[in-house]
Formats: structure tokens, C-alpha cells, sequence
């Protein structure tokens, strides 16, 4: 993996696939989910709920499928 594409994962410029997620967590041994914890930047139930649905309302189906496969991941 380039450098500096993980420099712009890190900064937000880009969107990584899941496949790509996967290798960052096994390269640095950790779990999917860790990466994608981001509790620091929304506190509060009732704001994250709100956030979580302004993004699923601008996913496609297929994105949804993918967002169902990681919230499956997580709660295992």
C-alpha cells in the first residue's frame, strides 16, 4: 500500500474499500473495528443515532449490504 494513500485515509481524503481495512487491522493486529472507532469526535446516543442515519440515508443498496456486513462484524 502506498504511503501516501494511507496518509490521505488518515486525513480523510480517502475512502478505503473493506478489503482495504481489513489488511490495515491485520498489519497492525488489531480488529476491524478498532480503526473505526471514532467515540471522540460524537458524544451522546441520540447525536450518533442522528449521524448514522444522515449516512445511511445517502447510501445505495449495495453500500447498505456493506454497512449491514460491518455493524454484523462488530456485534460479534
Amino acid at each position: 500500500m502506498d504511503k501516501s494513500y494511507l496518509g490521505n485515509i488518515e486525513r480523510g481524503k480517502e475512502n478505503p474499500t473493506v478489503g482495504t481495512l481489513e489488511k490495515l487491522a491485520g498489519a497492525l493486529s488489531v480488529k476491524v473495528h478498532h480503526i473505526l472507532n471514532f467515540e471522540h469526535e460524537i458524544q451522546g446516543k441520540r447525536l450518533l443515532r442522528r449521524r448514522i442515519n444522515q449516512i445511511l440515508d445517502a447510501c445505495d443498496e449495495k453500500e447498505l449490504q456493506t454497512v449491514l456486513k460491518f455493524v454484523g462484524a462488530i456485534k460479534e
